[in-house]
């Protein structure tokens, strides 16, 4: 039986960028409790990054976007979130895939 690991790190010297694919924690509450478990359980993807912090005062803010079903009947699809809401993230969209399945069966 061949067993595959995969090391699930972020190095925190290595930042979210603009196409990295995200999985947030549920620490953002949304308006809608259904966006916010939605959210919390679906890959998103950074489509832009507000560094806002010239003098340290205020976090860097990324801008996440989802493809929301049209059920949960919202407009915007892309929420803010700032780095300690963001739990994993990497170019290849394998990887958070990856972390999400670990993370849902405590592996």
């Amino acid at each position: 039986m061949i067993t595959n690991f995969k090391l699930f790190e972020t190095k925190k010297s290595k930042l979210p960028n603009i196409g990295d694919y995200v999985f947030c924690n549920t620490s953002n509450p949304h308006d809608d409790r259904r966006i916010e478990i939605y959210c919390s359980t679906h890959i998103g993807k950074v489509i832009d990054v507000r560094n806002r912090n010239g003098k340290g005062m205020l976090p860097t803010r990324y801008t996440i976007e989802y493809k929301l079903p049209e059920e949960l009947g919202v407009t915007a699809h892309s929420y803010i979130y700032i780095l300690s809401n963001i739990e994993y993230w990497s170019k290849n969209i394998k990887d958070v895939e990856l972390y999400m399945k670990s993370k849902k069966y405590n592996i």
